[in-house]
């Protein structure tokens, strides 16, 4: 279930805390509405649930480590509570007149996978490459990175 914790309130200062579990609502939407006063932030809530399938393999030598990770979202998400409305089921059900009467609910896939490579150098110094894919909410993310560890000890 994924986690998604939107902090704003009426002047977009980061006091007021609006938490989005395992929702697919459109985060431009959830700002919209609470910036405008038009919609309590408990009532634009949509909370959705869904299977999910992955595995998560770490390895570990004393100068190598690996850790590689997926998961698949199925497409079997069942809403369960809050403003359907405004949940990722009808993410393409709003017209100009607002959402369109008797739309079906969509489905959709969400995917990612990722490994993280290291090597230690010497006692003190390693280095690493991480790379990860995610498609989530129609949405594709590529992420990469690489850089140095340093043990203080």
């Amino acid at each position: 279930m994924s986690i998604i914790v939107l902090r704003i309130n009426s002047s977009f200062n980061s006091h007021s805390v609006l938490d989005i579990v395992g929702s697919g609502i459109s985060i431009a939407k959830a700002i919209s509405a609470f910036k405008l006063n038009q919609t309590p932030a408990k009532d634009i809530i949509a909370n959705i649930t869904a299977p999910i399938v992955g595995f998560d393999y770490y390895h570990y030598k004393n100068k190598f480590w690996l850790h590689a990770y997926a998961n698949y979202i199925l497409p079997y998400h069942k809403y369960i509570k809050g403003d359907e409305a405004v949940s990722y089921l009808n993410r393409n059900n709003w017209g100009k007149g607002g959402l369109i009467q008797d739309a079906d609910l969509e489905q959709w896939e969400d995917y990612s996978a990722g490994v993280n490579l290291g090597w230690k150098i010497n006692k003190h110094l390693g280095v690493f490459i991480e790379g990860e894919y995610s498609k989530m909410w129609d949405s594709e993310i590529y992420n990469t990175s690489f850089g140095l560890n340093y043990t203080f000890k």
